[in-house]
């Protein structure tokens, strides 16, 4: 069994060259990504995918992540149950990490990052979930 087995990722990059290598990475440890370059296609995506984990760029053309972030936790469907959210960035002052907590973020990682060690993180943090739910 693969690390991320089913699990349903939303990816939010601008940068094609990342998109592609970070979704790319990501399938390979069995998570099934829908990847994008847009905040609003990104909350479209969402609200029909029903993705177990989001993980966005924080400079976005149109909107920022934080203000994507914002949008997406104000959805009927998070209100139910909060989505994995992650936040994959150059930003990594402590302002940018304290303001991507603020904006419903759940973690605030800093690029660069492979794409083994960011299935490594999201499956860490999927199991310590599964495991406070049980």
């Amino acid at each position: 069994m693969a690390l991320l087995d089913g699990i349903n990722i939303l990816y939010v990059e601008d940068e094609p060259d990342t998109r592609e290598v970070i979704a790319f990475g990501l399938e390979r440890h069995g998570a099934r990504v829908c990847a994008t370059d847009s905040a609003p296609a990104a909350l479209l995506m969402f609200q029909t995918l029903r993705s177990d984990v989001v993980i966005a760029d924080l400079e976005l053309p149109e909107v920022d992540g934080w203000s994507f972030m914002s949008a997406l936790r104000r959805l009927p469907a998070e209100r139910e149950k909060r989505t994995l959210a992650i936040a994959l960035t150059a930003h990594n002052t402590r302002a940018d990490k304290l303001k991507s907590l603020e904006s419903g973020f759940t973690l605030h990682i800093a690029k660069p990052l492979t794409p083994d060690q960011l299935a490594q993180r999201i499956a860490l943090i999927l199991g310590m979930t599964a495991k406070a739910i049980e």
